[in-house]
């Protein structure tokens, strides 16, 4: 194989990861809907501070394990959980 036959089949191999980190990301926030519904019939809010911090303790743990930047992790966990949050306030208002 050339080296840009390698190359172009590395880049392969991210294009299909990056189309399972989208598929995942569309699964978790399919479930934030579903909390979100439950949070609603349960009339409890839809921002746990706690639960959060918790969840964003653990994200940084799986990261060091793993040797990913936790910087990088907590970036696009915050982002992830503020989608989930947006998701949630607008199933409270509408639904």
């Amino acid at each position: 194989m050339t080296p840009e036959e390698k190359l172009t089949a590395l880049r392969c191999e991210i294009a299909d990861l990056d189309r399972s980190l989208v598929r995942l990301l569309g699964q978790r926030l399919r479930l934030a809907a579903r909390i979100g519904r439950l949070k609603k019939r349960l009339e409890l809010p839809v921002v746990n501070h706690t639960l959060e911090k918790d969840i964003t303790a653990r994200h940084q743990r799986w990261a060091n394990r793993m040797g990913v930047s936790p910087l990088l992790v907590k970036k696009i966990f915050q982002a992830v959980m503020a989608e989930s949050v947006t998701l949630q306030k607008k199933i409270k208002r509408n639904s």
